[in-house]
């Protein structure tokens, strides 16, 4: 991927907490920043590499309807068929 940033999902149409993040790629490395709308999720840089790794946010993970989960991917070496997963928890509407 590019590194820029890449928004994974617009307008939650709900508000919940982010409990999980996990990255894999099939080769190469990046690093994936996790944010609700511009702000970073609490977490240990999240290397990605071929080796797949998930982290539990220790704060700013909560969000609310119209929210927007974005990911921002930097430091790309030669990062190929990466795939990401936001594990959450969401408050009945």
């Amino acid at each position: 991927p590019t590194d820029k940033s890449y928004t994974m999902t617009l307008n939650v149409p709900f508000g919940g907490t982010i409990t999980g993040l996990t990255s894999v790629c099939l080769s190469g490395t990046s690093t994936a920043t996790f944010k609700i709308n511009t702000a970073a999720i609490t977490v240990t840089a999240n290397s990605v590499t071929s080796t797949e790794t998930t982290q539990t946010p220790t704060g700013l993970n909560t969000f609310v309807a119209g929210d927007n989960i974005v990911v921002t991917i930097s430091a790309n070496s030669t990062c190929i068929d990466m795939a990401l997963t936001v594990k959450l928890t969401y408050n009945l509407i």
